[in-house]
């Protein structure tokens, strides 16, 4: 992806839908263009706001930002049974799917402890329109336009929207798509930079990472129209009891385990899975 089409921005950016019923249209008559701030425009869309950790409610906010986990990058989130019991992710209704894959990591919080990631997938190496190929026009109108197609040699754009590309003309292993719902705040310490065997980061540009914020605010705002969206989990910033640390999850408080700083090692499950994360 060379260059992107540019339009004048919508004022507001993302102005009302009126009973679209598929991504499609959705898409229809919104506009990108590059210099407008769409990580702030994103950040508003996103339901599942946590602008604070638990790390901090019980401690000043750490100055120092991580650089290894930042947008931009393909990162990777591991199998379910490695995600700490008390990580942010479990409160969220994850799909299953999204376990073992690649992410893009498109926004950071606040206090640079977590970050709001999309799920990407290769679909096993299947091209999506193959997927699809009998499915029905409402359905492909969903489908195809719910997902961004990252620049491959093997594989074109399910849409018409742009594809992705990485930084240094690099390519994923697979063809692959961004998933342009399911996201989630994830800690920055249980990611991993995705190499998939290349000895080095892959990372988006950041042309395509505005883009790649545009589409999602799309989206999400359309799944709002909907009435789609889960409900809303934010970290409470009342007093703390030893040990616990209370969430409100769709208007009940309830209690996890305490929060354990990613760079000492706990267990995970009955396997006892060792963490250390840096």
């Amino acid at each position: 992806m060379s260059s992107f089409r540019q339009t004048s921005p919508s004022s507001p950016p993302f102005p009302g839908f009126r009973g679209q019923s598929t991504y499609r249209d959705a898409f229809r008559g919104q506009s990108f263009t590059l210099g407008a701030d769409w990580a702030s425009s994103l950040r508003t869309q996103i339901a599942k706001s946590s602008p604070y950790c638990r790390h901090c409610l019980r401690h000043s906010p750490e100055k120092q930002a991580d650089q290894t986990i930042v947008p931009s990058l393909v990162a990777f989130l591991p199998a379910e049974r490695s995600i700490p019991q008390d990580s942010i992710v479990r409160l969220q209704g994850l799909n299953q799917g999204a376990y073992s894959h690649p992410c893009l990591v498109l926004l950071e919080s606040e206090c640079k402890h977590l970050v709001f990631v999309a799920p990407m997938t290769s679909f096993n190496g299947t091209d999506l329109c193959q997927k699809y190929l009998h499915a029905s026009a409402t359905t492909k109108d969903d489908v195809f336009w719910r997902h961004l197609s990252i620049d491959h040699p093997q594989r074109s754009p399910p849409n018409d929207l742009e594809s992705l590309s990485l930084n240094n003309g690099d390519s994923l292993p697979k063809a692959s798509y961004l998933n342009l719902s399911g996201g989630y705040w994830i800690e920055k310490s249980t990611l991993t930079p995705f190499n998939a065997g290349q000895r080095k980061r892959l990372s988006l540009t950041q042309s395509a990472l505005a883009y790649a914020r545009w589409a999602y605010g799309v989206a999400e705002r359309h799944r709002a129209g909907l009435g789609m969206l889960p409900p809303k989990i934010a970290l409470t910033q009342t007093a703390l009891n030893p040990g616990v640390a209370p969430f409100v999850s769709a208007g009940r408080q309830t209690q996890t385990p305490a929060w354990r700083p990613s760079a000492v090692p706990y267990s995970v499950g009955k396997n006892a899975v060792s963490w250390r994360r840096g």
